[in-house]
């Protein structure tokens, strides 16, 4: 369902993407603000989606080991090689996906090699 009115909800300072309780708001292109309720999954998450969000679970809590300036150093890379995500999604780009050779081309773009893991534990 969209709300009638955008603007209040912008004006309120909501951010237009994610949960807040059992409503979930996102940003269309058509339609601007939308949310509708949330629903509980109909299945339970099958061996494969537990592993994907076990794996993505670990690949943030390894980003949180980063020091503030080899993070900063993967928000410069996806900056200068201007690509349309975040430091943060560009590296677990490269580690989920093990895909070395988009890791060459990021680093060839940027003109330096941004960290692939933490140097402190």
């Amino acid at each position: 369902m969209k709300p009638a009115h955008n603007a209040l909800w912008r004006f309120l300072g909501f951010n237009t993407q994610g949960d807040l309780g059992p409503i979930t708001f996102y940003t269309s292109k058509d339609q601007g603000l939308v949310m509708y309720l949330s629903t509980s999954p109909k299945k339970q998450q099958s061996a494969r989606q537990r592993q994907q969000r076990n794996m993505f679970r670990a690949a943030a809590e390894t980003w949180n080991l980063f020091s503030r300036t080899e993070r900063d150093a993967w928000e410069r890379a996806a900056k200068k090689a201007r690509l349309r995500v975040s430091g943060f999604n560009a590296w677990l780009h490269v580690t989920l996906k093990q895909d070395w050779d988009w890791y060459r081309t990021l680093c060839r773009a940027a003109r330096f090699q941004p960290p692939l893991y933490p140097t402190h534990p």
